[in-house]
């Protein structure tokens, strides 16, 4: 064993360690929806953190609903996410734009699952 292996804290410590208030409040917004967290990080992550501001968010919306005006006008396929759900991750992915970007990636760090990996159903917190 390297001698600096035994200060690596294992996951189990990791995790055991008091959350502070922001990851309590990335919970509760967690909580409301798994899906809607998961697909509001990535769509947080596509569009950068420091552009996710009120007015992004509220013509993000202004878009969807113009494709759904559209959509009914020509009727085209139907989407498989729901204009509806489009938007609760848009105004998702903005309640999490409003926290530290150093705070989000350490909550996804510690507490989100990743999946589609080699490893099976890992957080990113095992792999140190």
């Amino acid at each position: 064993m390297k001698p600096i292996d035994m200060y690596k804290y294992t996951c189990e410590n990791y995790n055991m360690t008091p959350k502070p208030k922001a990851f309590k409040d990335i919970d509760c917004i967690r909580e409301k929806d798994e899906a809607i967290f998961l697909s509001a990080i990535t769509s947080l992550f596509e569009s950068g953190h420091a552009n996710y501001t009120k007015e992004t968010k509220l013509k993000l919306i202004q878009n969807i609903v113009a494709e759904v005006t559209y959509d009914q006008i020509h009727s085209t396929p139907i989407n498989i996410i729901t204009p509806e759900y489009r938007i609760a991750i848009v105004e998702t992915a903005y309640e999490l734009s409003k926290y530290d970007i150093w705070n989000l990636l350490e909550y996804i760090k510690r507490y989100v699952i990743i999946s589609g990996n080699k490893n099976g159903n890992k957080r990113l917190s095992d792999f140190d």
